[in-house]
C-alpha cells in the first residue's frame, strides 16, 4: 500500500558532508514491498545487527540491506526476529561481513523532550535516496514521540536523530510524524541479549582480551579490553606512592572497549589532522606538543575518545596488581635509558594485553578533570621520568588543558566504529 508523501519539498537527499552517524543508516528491501530504512545497533566479529520496523520485512526472511556507508554493496540480510508482524512491531535483522566502514548508533534513551530538534533519516519513495529530514519533537504519549513536519514513505524503520545519537524510531501505521522511543527500543535488545551501540552482541560474548583490530580512520591497531573489576591506586606493598592514589578504591568496568595498542604515532597524527607538532620528529614515535583539546579532537575524528582515568589504569594493569607489569628497563623509556628523548612505539615489552608504552615515553592525557580543577590527567610518566618513583601504573599527573609539551602525548580508547 503506497501512502502519499506529506514532504517532499522539506527533504533534500544528502550529497556531500556527512556526519558519522550516517554510516550507521541502511536501505531495507523486501520482496513484494517498498523500501524502508534500518539503522545499526551492533557490529562484532564480522556481523551487523539492524533494527527496522517489522511491516517493512514481514514475508521475506531474507530482505536485502545497502548501507549508507557503501551504497554499492547491498547485502542479504537474515530476519533474526520479528515482532510479530504488527504494524508498530519491531524487527531484528542481521548481516554478515558488513563493509569496513559501517558503524553502531548509540541511543540516547532518556534526554528526548518535547521541542528538542530532531533529524529523521530515510530513504523517502519520492525522492529514491537517502535523505535528512530536520524536524522537532511535538509531543511525548506514551510509548509513543509524535515529530513535526510528518514524514513519508520510505521513512519506517529509520531513526530519529538527537546530537548524533538514537531517540527514536520512525513508524508508518496509518499516519506518519509517529515514532517509538529508544528506550523502547533498548527493551526490545535487551529481550534478544544484544547490547546496543557497543561493537558486541551480549549473547555471543566479548572478542577475547588483546583481540586486535585496525582503525581504517587513522590505520593503527587498537586492541580489546574485557570488562571487570580491579584494585585503583597504590599497589600493595609500595611504599613510594604519593597521596593522590591513595585509598586503594575497587573500580569496576562495566564494559569492554577497545584502546590503541600503542600512543597516537606522529604518522596517524599527520594522517588525520594533516599537521606534526612533535619537537621530536620521526615517523613512528608517539606524537607530543599536542594539547588535551586537540587530543581529544583527534579522538572524535577517529570514532573514539580519550580514556578515563579508570579505564587507562586498568588496561595498564592488564590483571597485574603490581606496581608495573614488568620489569622498568624491558616495558619503558624513562629518564634512565631513553637518551633525553622519546623513541619509536613498540620496541618494549607489552603487558598482557598486548599494550605498548603504558608507562614511559610520553605521558598520556586521559578524559578526567584532576580534583576539584580545571586541569586534566595524565598517566604513564615520560621519557624524562625518574625511577622510582614517576614510572608506575598508579602514579598520575596534571596539566592544563591548553598544555603542549614534548613529554605529553596519547592514545585513545572507547567503541571502534
Amino acid at each position: 500500500m503506497r501512502f502519499p508523501c506529506l514532504i517532499s519539498l522539506l527533504v533534500m537527499p544528502v550529497w556531500s558532508q556527512s556526519p558519522d552517524w550516517y554510516a550507521g543508516v541502511a536501505r531495507v528491501s523486501a520482496k513484494d514491498k517498498s523500501p524502508g530504512t534500518g539503522f545499526v545497533v551492533a557490529v562484532r566479529s564480522g556481523r551487523a545487527y539492524i533494527v527496522t520496523c517489522a511491516h517493512v520485512v514481514e514475508g521475506d526472511p531474507k530482505p536485502s540491506v545497502a548501507f549508507r556507508a557503501a551504497p554499492e554493496e547491498p547485502k542479504a540480510a537474515s530476519v533474526r526476529h520479528l515482532q510479530g508482524g504488527r504494524m508498530d512491531g519491531l524487527a531484528l535483522l542481521v548481516v554478515d561481513r558488513p563493509p569496513v566502514n559501517v558503524r553502531a548508533l548509540d541511543a540516547v534513551p532518556n534526554d528526548a523532550v518535547p521541542g528538542s530538534a530532531v533529524a529523521v533519516a530515510g530513504y523517502p519513495v519520492s525522492l529514491g535516496a537517502f535523505s535528512v529530514l530536520p524536524a522537532s519533537i511535538v509531543s511525548i504519549k506514551g510509548t509513543e514521540l509524535y515529530l513535526a513536519p510528518v514524514t513519508g514513505e520510505g521513512f519506517s524503520g529509520g531513526p530519529v536523530m538527537l546530537n548524533g545519537r538514537v531517540a527514536g524510531v520512525v513508524f508508518g501505521r496509518g499516519e506518519y510524524g509517529r515514532a517509538v522511543p529508544a528506550a523502547i527500543v533498548d527493551v526490545y535488545l535487551r529481550g534478544l541479549e544484544v547490547r546496543w551501540g557497543s561493537d558486541a552482541a551480549a549473547g555471543a560474548g566479548e572478542p577475547a582480551p588483546n583481540a586486535p583490530r585496525i582503525n581504517p580512520k587513522d590505520g593503527l591497531t587498537y586492541v580489546w579490553i574485557p570488562s571487570g573489576k580491579f584494585m585503583m591506586g597504590c599497589s600493595p606493598g609500595d611504599t613510594e606512592c604519593f597521596d593522590d592514589v591513595k585509598p586503594t578504591r575497587e573500580v569496576t568496568i562495566p564494559r569492554g572497549f577497545w584502546m590503541a595498542q600503542t600512543e597516537v604515532t606522529q604518522a596517524a597524527y599527520q594522517r588525520v589532522m594533516g599537521v606534526n607538532p612533535s619537537y621530536f620528529q620521526g615517523t613512528n614515535r608517539p606524537v607530543e606538543g599536542v594539547s588535551w583539546n586537540e587530543a581529544s579532537d583527534y579522538c572524535g575524528k577517529v570514532g573514539l575518545r580519550l580514556p578515563t582515568e579508570a579505564e587507562w589504569e586498568y588496561a595498564a594493569r592488564a590483571g597485574n596488581p603490581n606496581a608495573r607489569y614488568g620489569e622498568i628497563g624491558s616495558i619503558a623509556w624513562d629518564y634512565a635509558n631513553s637518551g633525553k628523548q622519546t623513541h619509536e612505539v613498540k620496541q618494549k615489552q607489552p603487558n598482557a594485553w598486548g599494550l605498548y608504552d603504558m608507562l614511559g615515553n610520553v605521558w598520556e592525557w586521559t578524559l578526567d578533570l584532576y580534583a576539584n580543577s580545571t586541569d586534566r590527567v595524565v598517566r604513564g610518566g615520560s621519557w624524562s621520568s625518574l625511577n622510582p618513583p614517576g614510572v608506575r601504573v598508579s602514579d598520575r599527573y596534571k596539566y592544563e588543558p591548553s598544555r603542549r609539551g614534548f613529554t605529553i602525548g596519547f592514545r585513545c580508547a572507547g567503541e571502534l566504529r
